[in-house]
């Protein structure tokens, strides 16, 4: 059988500003390889793309930089994939910038409490947003990738003359499922709290967080990655001010990163939007109860053993944590049976049939 040949490719500076996207396309390279599957990742593009069998692109968020790539592959005549990352932004866009925009002037008054659904009206008025127009990168793809069945399903709604909309079962890599929070503990003082992981921004929706445990004793600690690409919200999230003790911390190595969710009771991550969210994964896997939206996939993985909340509802934030809080000892072990066989080998073994598929149907 003949060795294929794939070339990868995402945003530019997907390698040096990494996010969940990275981590997708670089464990999936990585499990295609040990499957026998060369391979090879170029971000910017630059690579000649003769000799490869197909090209696999990423991300339907940055439209123009998918499109241009597509339209590459079409004229080398060599077939494309995407693994779309598809949020649904006119469901939430909008509502996300004018909650933040809310959030900033309710901060500037002094965190009146009393008045606080006056400075969110805003979010309840505003007009829905445009979706990002993919349309001639979906129409020519030999397959679109998605995270769950509640992503395929918007995929096949907007963009209904797809060839193929396949799904496959994102990765998390947290090593040793036994290592302890002591780690953790002894490099920061910290035991026993609620995390969040993410880089800070509106999406993962850390300033309602905040809010939801405003009138809080519980100890967050938010573990924000070392990067932002929103410095003012990031810099709102530092100031805002809540009664139980907030902990930002930078980048982790990885050894501390998992001893953090080890040591945490309870992992929180409220955004408006998520696919389904591989730190929250990895929370579930180190037993951590976890909150999530219903936004995007993440209950096509999680089902009914998370705890979920909406992401505009501070108050049911609120709720759900402490719900979580209540009963993460121990933690639902339906939870992390779940996610035992979300591995990024698996994952790519998926990929490597749904490359069957598209190839097949050319």
């Amino acid at each position: 059988m003949k060795k294929l040949r794939i070339l990868f490719t995402n945003r530019p500076n997907v390698l040096t500003q990494p996010g969940g996207d990275t981590a997708v396309m670089v464990k999936v390279a990585e499990g295609l390889r040990a499957l026998g599957v060369k391979a090879d990742i170029d971000p910017e593009f630059k690579r000649s793309l003769k000799g490869y069998d197909l090209v696999h692109l990423h991300n339907f968020a940055t439209p123009d930089t998918t499109r241009a790539q597509a339209q590459a592959c079409v004229e080398a005549g060599v077939p494309y994939v995407v693994t779309t990352m598809y949020e649904d932004a006119p469901s939430f866009w909008a509502q996300m910038m004018a909650q933040a925009q809310g959030y900033y002037a309710y901060m500037q008054a002094g965190q009146p409490q009393a008045d606080f659904e006056y400075f969110m009206q805003p979010l309840r008025d505003c007009q829905p947003t445009v979706m990002l127009d993919n349309s001639w990168t979906a129409r020519y793809a030999a397959a679109l990738i998605a995270s769950g069945s509640a992503e395929q399903k918007t995929l096949q709604r907007d963009y209904h003359d797809a060839r193929l909309v396949a799904t496959y079962p994102l990765g998390c890599e947290i090593g040793e499922t036994t290592v302890s929070g002591d780690l953790f503990t002894r490099h920061t003082g910290l035991k026993d709290f609620i995390l969040c992981v993410g880089r800070v921004e509106t999406r993962k929706n850390q300033l309602t967080l905040l809010k939801a445990l405003e009138d809080s004793d519980l100890p967050l600690v938010i573990a924000t990655g070392g990067f932002t690409y929103q410095p003012q919200y990031a810099q709102a999230c530092q100031l805002f001010k809540r009664r139980g003790p907030t902990h930002f911390i930078q980048r982790m190595p990885d050894n501390i990163l998992a001893s953090a969710y080890a040591a945490a009771r309870v992992h929180v991550l409220p955004s408006w939007y998520e696919l389904p969210g591989i730190v929250s994964m990895e929370a579930a896997r180190r037993g951590c109860a976890i909150v999530v939206s219903d936004r995007g996939t993440p209950r096509d993985y999680f089902g009914a053993d998370a705890f979920y909340a909406e992401p505009d509802d501070p108050t049911a934030i609120g709720e759900a944590v402490q719900a979580a809080w209540d009963a993460a000892v121990p933690a639902s072990p339906g939870l992390s049976r779940r996610i035992e066989s979300c591995t990024w080998p698996n994952a790519a073994k998926t990929v490597l049939d749904i490359y069957g598929q598209a190839l097949d149907g050319i």
